[in-house]
């Protein structure tokens, strides 16, 4: 049994990863914001949980968010097809 062969930057056991952080995000982006770009992306039912941490007095993002995918397949999708 030949050993399994990585794309160009994956690591042993990105098969199982599901969350991912996205940094960079435009200034003035809210979670909302985030999530409907997410779901016209074709990400919409994939994830299941979205963190963007904030200040508490407004309710915009610090320019990066953690998304959990329901799936790893799902997880790696985004690495290949979204640009916020």
């Amino acid at each position: 049994h030949a050993p399994e062969r990585h794309g160009e930057g994956a690591v042993p056991g990105d098969d199982k990863i599901t969350t991912m952080m996205l940094r960079n995000l435009p200034p003035g982006m809210t979670q909302m914001d985030l999530m409907k770009e997410l779901d016209c992306s074709g990400f919409e039912g994939l994830y299941d949980f979205v963190y963007m941490p904030s200040p508490l007095e407004m309710s915009l993002g610090k320019g990066y968010a953690f998304v959990n995918f329901v799936s790893a397949a799902a997880a790696m999708s985004l690495l290949g097809g979204w640009d916020c």
